[in-house]
């Protein structure tokens, strides 16, 4: 059986000239939606805050794959530089940018439950498939007349969308705290998501 491997050079070698060793690949950038201060062209440098700067003094283009300027006002993509962010959960981080917390938490949350919910928040999971795919990991494992397990836990999977995103420890303390159940692992706390690209 050949092992697969995947090429990973693009990535460390975006935004340089290549030489004839490079192969195909697929990369994963990360984009900030940004309103344009003036009127500006795909490809441009753009600051943290929309502005036009010089080549490399800003977080990133405007989303080089418009095919017409962007005027005054207008939302857009901005294409970070790469190698550039800190946190890549397709939900990134980046020195320029703050903290985005996007879901208004329901009223008397336990601490645990909240984490969780901030949790799912800051991944992009929804959070009660989130709950249920970690049930599935709670489930004592069950055997066929031949010895093999014959249920097998979920994880969460959309294609590129949750590669690299791993789950704390500490997830699995707080969901304890919730539900009261714990994962049924002899390797240690097990992943909730899967890369299926």
């Amino acid at each position: 059986m050949n092992a697969h491997t995947l090429s990973t050079d693009a990535l460390s070698t975006l935004g340089t000239i290549i030489d004839d060793s490079a192969k195909r690949d697929a990369i994963h950038l990360a984009v900030a939606p940004m309103v344009a201060r003036v009127s500006m062209q795909p490809g441009e440098h753009v600051d943290a805050a929309g502005n036009v700067c010089r080549s490399g003094m800003g977080v990133g283009v405007v989303d080089p794959f418009l095919r017409e300027a962007v005027a005054t006002g207008e939302r857009f993509w901005c294409v970070l530089y790469p190698r550039t962010i800190t946190s890549l959960r397709h939900e990134w981080e980046h020195p320029a940018f703050g903290q985005e917390r996007q879901t208004a938490l329901p009223a008397g949350v336990s601490a645990a439950e909240r984490w969780l919910r901030e949790f799912a928040d800051t991944v992009g999971a929804d959070y009660d498939e989130m709950i249920d795919v970690a049930k599935s990991h709670c489930a004592p494992k069950k055997l066929d007349a031949r010895g093999y397990r014959d249920n097998w836990p979920d994880y969460l999977s959309d294609g590129g969308r949750w590669e690299g995103q791993d789950t704390p420890a500490e997830f699995w303390t707080h969901f304890t705290a919730v539900t009261g159940l714990a994962p049924d692992s002899e390797y240690g706390p097990p992943g909730i998501f899967s890369c299926s690209c």
